[in-house]
C-alpha cells in the first residue's frame, strides 16, 4: 500500500537539498519542506506536482465512498490541512527553492487519535472479571 509517484521521486532525485522544519505556536505546529535544485524548469514542475497532489487529495476527501467511510470530524481535519496548505518558488539567484507549508492542529492531531483508536471521546472503564462488587440486598 501506500502512494508511489515514479514523477515525484525522479523530481526529489533533482534536488540538491532537502530541508524540513517545524515550529511550535500554542496549539500547532507549523511545518515546513523546502526543497533546493539549480533549474527554474525542475523548481516549476516540482511545484505544479505538489499542487497537482494537494488538488487530488482535496477530490479524494470528496468523493462519496470516502465520505461514506472516513469518520468525517477525520475528513474536515484533512481538508483543513489541505486548504491551509502553500506551495511557493523562491529564486535565490543561482539556485531555485519550492516550500511546503502547512500547519498540523491540536484538532487534526484529535481527530486522528479518535480515529486509529477507534473509539469516542472517552471509553468507560470496564472493572476486570471477578472482581465485580455485588450490592447486597437492602444495601446501595
Amino acid at each position: 500500500g501506500g502512494f508511489r509517484s515514479r514523477q515525484l521521486s525522479t523530481m526529489l532525485d533533482q534536488l540538491q537539498w532537502i530541508t524540513l522544519a517545524g515550529k511550535p505556536d500554542s496549539d500547532r505546529l507549523r511545518v515546513v519542506a523546502e526543497g533546493e535544485c539549480s533549474s527554474e524548469e525542475t523548481a516549476r514542475k516540482l511545484a505544479d506536482l505538489l499542487n497537482g497532489v494537494l488538488t487530488l487529495a482535496g477530490a479524494g476527501l470528496d468523493n462519496a465512498k470516502t465520505r461514506r467511510q472516513l469518520d468525517p470530524a477525520l475528513r474536515e481535519a484533512y481538508l483543513a490541512l489541505l486548504k491551509g496548505a502553500d506551495i511557493s518558488k523562491i529564486d535565490r539567484g543561482d539556485t531555485k527553492s519550492v516550500r511546503l507549508a502547512f500547519e498540523i492542529t491540536s484538532a487534526f492531531l484529535e481527530s486522528a487519535r479518535r480515529s486509529s483508536t477507534g473509539l469516542p471521546e472517552a471509553a468507560p472503564a470496564k472493572p476486570a472479571p471477578g472482581n465485580t462488587t455485588k450490592a447486597k440486598k437492602g444495601h446501595t
